[in-house]
């Protein structure tokens, strides 16, 4: 199944235009963008999706920088008077395959150019896809809306007799900021370095952290009845690699240890009977054993 959808998924990029969507951006969409960073996950995971191969850090190394040397090939073959993808064209990787790098080279460059970057790295034609084609035209229309109200304005104006200068530069639109930032977006994505496993299982905390303890959607209460997913990983569904077997279920046993801390937190917290006094200051006026107040914090190597 991998097989077959995950092209269709990468060529679609869904992942980025989902997460551009103003449903995304709500704040009742925490869950939808959990839920969407574990689609994300699976759909860059480290294996062959034709052989079923587990890939290599020296592998996934070498696809990577096959796609940037196709960047700086286009770059330098197809706009070799723009100055700024010229010197794009001549730096060298780790320079560049950040994503503010990546965005910062990018974000000032026209729709025009972006077009043929999204067609020749990222094999997306813009005329070819329904969505991205209506938000060019969009984009067009505003802006040829922006100028023409501009040039009815000079005309209105009574002291606009003098001989109008040549506008060098277009008007700015919503419309295209919005086209421009998901073209930016989609080429950045298929370029950034990619995150190893191993590497962000070495960035984890040792202890859980605040968010991750009363974050319900991963650490659910004890009120779930199971009528909507949860953001956690499946056990009923196929491992790709024996390391995603070892790291579903390391995430799993980390999120039961969460669920138990979370527990002893809520029972030991209300007998200390917080409150805070004219000062400001939170004082105990009650007692647990299991929550006794720090008196000095020493961190030693």
């Amino acid at each position: 199944t991998r097989r077959f959808f995950r092209p269709l998924l990468v060529d679609k990029h869904f992942v980025v235009r989902f997460r551009g969507s103003k449903l995304a951006q709500l704040p009742e969409a925490r869950l939808v963008n959990q839920l969407l960073g574990i689609l994300r996950y699976y759909e860059n995971f480290e294996i062959d999706d034709t052989t079923g191969k587990p890939l290599s850090r020296r592998e996934l190394t070498d696809l990577h920088y096959e796609r940037l040397q196709l960047l700086q090939r286009t770059c330098f073959s197809d706009f070799p008077d723009n100055q700024s993808l010229r010197q794009l064209a001549l730096s060298n990787v780790s320079a560049l395959d950040t994503r503010e790098a990546l965005q910062q080279n990018f974000g000032t460059l026209p729709v025009e150019v972006l077009t043929v970057l999204c067609a020749k790295v990222c094999y997306l034609d813009v005329s070819k896809d329904p969505t991205l084609k209506g938000m060019e035209d969009a984009a067009v229309a505003a802006q040829e809306a922006a100028e023409q109200a501009e040039a009815e304005k000079e005309q209105a104006d009574p002291q606009s007799n003098r001989p109008k200068k040549k506008r060098k530069k277009k008007v700015k639109t919503e419309e295209e900021q919005r086209f421009r930032e998901l073209l930016v977006e989609i080429v950045v994505n298929r370029l950034e370095r990619p995150s190893l496993q191993q590497d962000d299982i070495e960035k984890m905390p040792l202890y859980p952290t605040e968010d991750l303890v009363w974050d319900p959607n991963l650490v659910p209460e004890e009120h779930y009845t199971g009528d909507y997913s949860l953001a956690l990983p499946k056990l009923n569904l196929q491992f790709l690699t024996i390391h995603d077997y070892l790291l579903r279920n390391f995430n799993l046993y980390r999120l039961e240890s969460t669920y138990e801390i979370r527990g002893d937190l809520t029972d030991q917290l209300p007998r200390t009977r917080p409150a805070l006094n004219q000062d400001g200051v939170t004082e105990f006026h009650g007692k647990a054993r299991m929550a006794l107040p720090l008196q000095g914090l020493e961190v030693m190597n």
